[in-house]
């Protein structure tokens, strides 16, 4: 091949070279242009979803205010002593116009939220689903009481006055419902409730519900003068004069013996100076009452601390 036909050959292949060249230049440019679109897009989606998202889980939260607006709106959620990092909200409910007060707390190592919900029947106000293994009602005077408790943790514990109206409601993610229980028992003394019945100069005075022999018995627990007592109770439908025994105390007792807590008839079992108890029933409401002592027991003993501790359901007789 002669000098002028190699140039000849080599400026034709460069020329080819560079148009193809230009082609995948191009064709990458478009690429680029493309990919760029595409990703924006993709990140437009996102943005979009992410805000949806956001407004999805915000409904369940309802608006933030301030404590003096929950009072405002006519509520009382007062928090037990201990408690921290309180958050107030207002919630829409179904089914009534009536908006809902919420606060979320700490205390005891536990977190809490707290509603309340002015309605003229007892609610679930709790927000909780779940396969409840535990779901207990009963009534303390006037005060229409709930508990629920899950295999999986989750429980809530609810009053209802029909005094004025309110439905409350305190729930918490953990296993124990005692915390929940003694936290609850805090916010219903403070609204001016009567749950839990002791004696005046009580110590560590518990409050519990759990259920026994097909009955929901609530109980109270304390101490006074270094011996531990348990009062309880439970709503029954069956009046058999043989009323059941709901104390949970089984043993063997030295003595036994017939008696009346008021007008209520009673059973007496006691070791002499050791530990007791004394059940009895009122027929007409149809409630069951034990009280058991873990020490100095006496028929007479038994006898007092019982009538101080009865209240009857149905205001005094006679």
């Amino acid at each position: 091949m002669n000098e002028e036909r190699f140039s000849m050959v080599m400026h034709s292949l460069d020329d080819e070279l560079l148009e193809e060249a230009q082609r995948r230049a191009e064709h990458r440019k478009m690429w680029i242009k493309i990919t760029a679109g595409a990703v924006a897009a993709c990140l437009c989606l996102v943005a979009v979803w992410a805000l949806a998202g956001g407004r999805g889980q915000n409904r369940g939260r309802g608006n933030t205010v301030t404590a003096a607006e929950i009072t405002q709106l006519g509520y009382s959620l007062p928090l037990p002593a201990d408690a921290k990092n309180a958050e107030y909200s207002k919630l829409s409910s179904n089914g009534t116009a009536e908006p809902m007060a919420q606060v979320t707390f700490s205390s005891g190592g536990e977190e809490y939220t707290c509603r309340a919900l002015k309605t003229d029947s007892r609610k679930d106000i709790s927000g909780v689903t779940s396969d409840w293994a535990e779901s207990l009602d009963w009534s303390v005077g006037t005060l229409q009481l709930q508990l629920r408790e899950s295999s999986g943790g989750t429980s809530w514990f609810g009053w209802y006055s029909p005094d004025d109206g309110t439905q409350w409601c305190l729930s918490s993610k953990s296993a124990d419902t005692l915390p929940l229980m003694h936290t609850a028992q805090q916010i219903v003394d403070t609204l001016g409730y009567e749950m839990e019945v002791a004696p005046d100069g009580a110590q560590d005075v518990q409050y519990s519900a759990f259920a026994l022999k097909g009955l929901t018995v609530a109980e109270t627990a304390f101490k006074l003068d270094g011996v531990q007592y348990a009062f309880r109770t439970a709503s029954t439908a069956d009046v058999d004069e043989n009323f059941a025994d709901i104390s949970g105390m089984d043993g063997t007792y030295g003595a036994t013996a017939s008696a009346q807590v008021s007008w209520c008839p009673a059973r007496v079992y006691y070791n002499a100076g050791g530990e007791g108890k004394i059940v009895w029933f009122d027929i007409v409401p149809g409630l069951l009452y034990s009280l058991s002592m873990s020490d100095g027991s006496s028929e007479k003993a038994l006898e007092d601390m019982a009538s101080q501790l009865y209240t009857p359901a149905q205001g005094d007789v006679g």
